[in-house]
């Protein structure tokens, strides 16, 4: 039970990871925009 569930954590983990840093990027590009 709990193997599977680290690992879906890590996984989520990462893609969290992903997303936060494209969002930021997303956001410099914003201010920058304006």
């Amino acid at each position: 039970m709990r193997c599977p569930k680290a690992k879906a954590y890590r996984e989520y983990k990462r893609e969290y990871k992903r997303f936060k840093r494209g969002y930021s990027k997303d956001r410099v590009l914003i201010n920058m925009n304006i």
